[in-house]
């Protein structure tokens, strides 16, 4: 192998090393989103954070063979790392900012629709077991008059 197709070559695995860098990234983005919409506790953030860390392992593994035939060299690692930062200081950080003001949004309209539907419902079908408890009282103390009455001859 000549030194210029060495260099083609660690050229292309460099590219190859960025973009799979970026795809990482993204999936991770994937799994934050989902950390902050789902507001799950920490044990929960473990497993993802985990299952990612294999999965990129298993990605990382599969790219040295693809390109560099089993060999991890420090300039792949270094490049998925460089495209996985660019990834999280562009697209990263603008689907987080997204996500957060989607959560927000959720959480709002949550409130609104229990403020103005949730609690007005449950009052009336409060008032209206009251109500009925009521007249239930009123009913029984009528029969036991009624009762009394009709003994009384």
């Amino acid at each position: 192998m000549s030194l210029q197709e060495s260099m083609g070559f660690h050229w292309t695995a460099i590219v190859y090393a960025l973009i799979t860098g970026c795809l990482l990234g993204a999936g991770y983005d994937c799994l934050r989103i989902l950390r902050i919409i789902l507001r799950g506790r920490n044990r929960n953030s473990i497993v993802m954070d985990s299952s990612y860390l294999v999965f990129s392992g298993i990605v990382t593994y599969l790219l040295a063979i693809a390109v560099d035939f089993g060999r991890v060299r420090f300039f792949l690692l270094a490049c998925e790392g460089i495209g996985c930062c660019v990834y999280f200081l562009t697209i990263g950080a603008l689907t987080g900012r997204a996500a957060n003001l989607f959560h927000r949004f959720g959480v709002w309209l949550h409130r609104q629709i229990t403020k103005f539907f949730v609690h007005p419902v449950g009052l009336g079908i409060r008032k209206l077991v009251t109500m009925l408890s009521s007249c239930n009282k009123v009913w029984k103390n009528f029969r036991k008059k009624r009762q009394k009455s009709e003994n009384i001859p």
